[in-house]
């Protein structure tokens, strides 16, 4: 018999090797492409949700200020001052210049955190500020990343990638002995450099870090849980679980729509315990079992961390998010309200009037269609009256935040989402299944049509067919059926991730996600179509059976 290639004898090495210097190739081309663009001293316009996270951190970092996500109003006044040059309404266009100047944001950063000695005073006195309505963990990640970067806004583009990298490693060490997991997660990778030519990036979502995108840093945590269904607990395997759980958690907190990778996790695990449960005998088969059989332990881990962070938001937490007035998430039902723009007539009168008058074209994503939502439900129920203007009734402004009250508007907006549905059935079915999909389709679209070349088709050709490369080079022997798996897996994802945007709104930064996703799948389909032929040709037989996934 012919010797195998030293190669293939030496595949627990120079698999995960090989891994490993392509998934740092691919990371380290991506942010330097990103830097060649200016990514790594971009922020979303309107800037003020990032700034009112870096105030917070500087106040916590360099105040010591730890009353639990408290800033410093004297500390993003002066962020605020440098950085606006005297702009005073959030939305003014000429922030999207200033976003875009690492120089003057970089001054604005110094000079929030060279105030000198400051008293902390009280909220009631407005001395202090919060995140008002935007997830927490924006703060965590500018306090991390000005602590291991410096501070810099270049430090959130570092750490983004310092992430991502870490994730990856785990990855590698713990699947270097399957070469689907591998090719996965190298073809996930290099989806983050593939949207690089796409046209994702804009003035609402510049770059990889920020609350719009940071979601991303989920995509290998999840792909890890996924390829970990199945395969017995090992302390290498617990251990890498821990670090995933945490960055997924993490990344999850900076933004909710990671919600549907949680849901993916379980699905999968559902769907493989189901399969186990089906091929049982039926005297042997329970409820019970198959509940046991989905609560597989890489569940469990994920499960634990979301519990863990739940405490911790509890123990942490200043007391004042836990009242009408602050809100320590976006709110999701605002979203969803807004959402329902796309037939307007599912609005009551006054919301219709009040759109037209003051936002006019599409109102799908205005967070203003919210308010008159939440003020026209306010005034029907006598609750608080509205004059039918853009102006908020005093009654539903903070006294502590000069805002309005992001957890009471939630509750409020829920009520009239549902209203709204209940009262507007067919409008509602046209929404959710005709609209909404349409308008994912066409946001999808506009990403690949709007931009001047094709290099993002090539970048899927380059990942397919390096993919199937890579499984002819490491790989001893071709199933169809194991290939199957993460391919299938990577389009179930692919539907899943839409979820959040059926929910509420298709845009660029809210499809970012589900497009790395699909471009994954592509490549791996790809790859799939390339290999799929030679298994009639190779003599695949004659060579020695290979350690790959197999759910026992």
């Amino acid at each position: 018999m012919t010797a195998e290639p030293w190669y293939r004898t030496n595949g627990r090495i120079m698999r995960p090797l090989a891994a490993g210097v392509l998934a740092a190739v691919i990371i380290a081309l991506t942010a330097l492409t990103g830097i060649q663009r200016g990514m790594d001293h971009m922020v979303s316009w309107a800037p003020n949700s990032e700034q009112r996270a870096m105030s917070i951190a500087i106040s916590e970092s360099y105040y010591g200020v730890h009353l639990g996500y408290i800033g410093l109003k004297s500390v993003e006044d002066k962020l605020i001052e440098v950085w606006n040059r005297g702009v005073t309404n959030p939305g003014d266009p000429a922030l999207i210049q200033h976003g875009n100047d690492g120089a003057l944001i970089n001054e604005a950063l110094q000079a929030a955190a060279s105030l000198g000695p400051q008293h902390i005073g009280y909220l009631s006195n407005r001395d202090l500020t919060t995140t008002w309505y935007d997830d927490m963990g924006e703060v965590d990640f500018y306090r991390l990343a000005f602590r291991l970067f410096g501070l810099q806004i270049q430090s959130y583009y570092y750490l983004f990638f310092a992430i991502l990298a870490i994730s990856a490693l785990v990855f590698i060490v713990t699947f270097h002995d399957n070469v689907y997991a591998l090719i996965t997660l190298l073809c996930t990778l290099f989806a983050f450099y593939t949207t690089l030519h796409l046209g994702l990036f804009n003035t609402d979502a510049p770059t990889f870090p920020g609350m719009r995108h940071s979601s991303s840093l989920a995509l290998i945590p999840m792909w890890y849980f996924i390829f970990l269904l199945g395969r017995r607990p090992s302390l290498g395997r617990v251990a890498g679980a821990v670090i995933e759980a945490l960055i997924m958690v993490f990344a999850w907190r900076v933004r909710g729509s990671v919600s549907w990778m949680f849901m993916f996790v379980l699905a999968a695990a559902f769907v493989t315990a189901l399969g186990y449960w089906l091929r049982q005998a039926r005297g042997e088969r329970s409820w019970w079992g198959l509940a046991r059989a989905t609560a597989q332990w890489p569940v469990l881990v994920v499960a634990l961390g979301i519990a863990a962070d739940a405490v911790y938001v509890q123990a942490e937490l200043h007391a004042i998010y836990f009242t009408d007035d602050v809100l320590p998430y976006h709110g999701a039902w605002q979203a969803a309200y807004t959402g329902l723009a796309y037939v307007p007539e599912i609005y009551p009168r006054r919301v219709q009037e009040a759109i037209d008058k003051y936002i006019g074209g599409d109102a799908v994503g205005s967070d203003a269609v919210g308010m008159f939502g939440e003020m026209d439900y306010l005034d029907r129920t006598h609750f608080i009256q509205w004059d039918g203007t853009n102006i908020s009734p005093p009654a539903r402004v903070s006294v502590w935040t000069g805002q309005m009250k992001p957890r009471f508007h939630d509750h409020i907006i829920e009520r009239a989402t549902l209203e709204a549905v209940e009262h507007h059935p067919i409008y509602a079915l046209e929404i959710y299944f005709y609209m909404k999909p349409l308008a994912i389709f066409t946001t999808l679209e506009s990403a690949v049509i709007s931009i001047p070349d094709s290099n993002w088709l090539w970048c899927i050709l380059a990942g397919g067919v390096g993919g199937a490369l890579l499984f002819l080079i490491f790989d001893v022997k071709f199933e169809v059926r194991k290939w199957a798996e993460p391919l299938a897996m990577t389009g179930a994802a692919a539907v899943v991730g839409l979820i959040p945007m059926l929910w509420a709104y298709a845009a660029h930064y809210t499809i970012f996600d589900v497009s790395l996703v699909m471009v994954a799948f592509a490549q791996l389909a790809l790859a799939f179509a390339l290999l799929a032929p030679l298994r009639s040709v190779l003599n695949w037989g004659s060579l020695r059976p290979s350690r790959t996934y197999s759910p026992s």
